[in-house]
């Protein structure tokens, strides 16, 4: 019975292979257009457009000088329900160690 070397020789090359593409990925970047961000990282994002925008309505609504006070509602309303949507996707992510992720924006 003859023993071949072929699977063995097989394993090592599929192992360099998969090394190389590591070391690739990591050499060089894809570009940001190929980029995937996980929806936690996009639920962050959007939390800051939603205190900017409710900034931005709260600050207009004080101001003696400004007289469209309603401009911002929309802006606000959109960006409220972008956070929600995503804060939604956030908590089907596998989380691993860290604390789940809360789908109650106002929690």
């Amino acid at each position: 019975a003859e023993l071949s070397m072929h699977p063995i020789v097989n394993i090592w090359v599929a192992i360099a292979l998969g090394m190389f593409v590591d070391l690739l990925a990591t050499v060089l970047p894809l570009p940001a257009s190929m980029q995937v961000r996980k929806s936690s990282a996009q639920a962050v994002a959007a939390m800051g457009e939603l205190w900017h925008s409710l900034h931005c309505a709260v600050s207009s609504a004080l101001d003696d000088e400004e007289r469209r006070t309603r401009r911002h509602s929309m802006r606000f309303l959109t960006a409220l329900q972008k956070t929600e949507d995503l804060s939604i996707e956030a908590s089907l992510e596998s989380r691993g160690h860290r604390l789940p992720w809360k789908t109650d924006l106002a929690a």
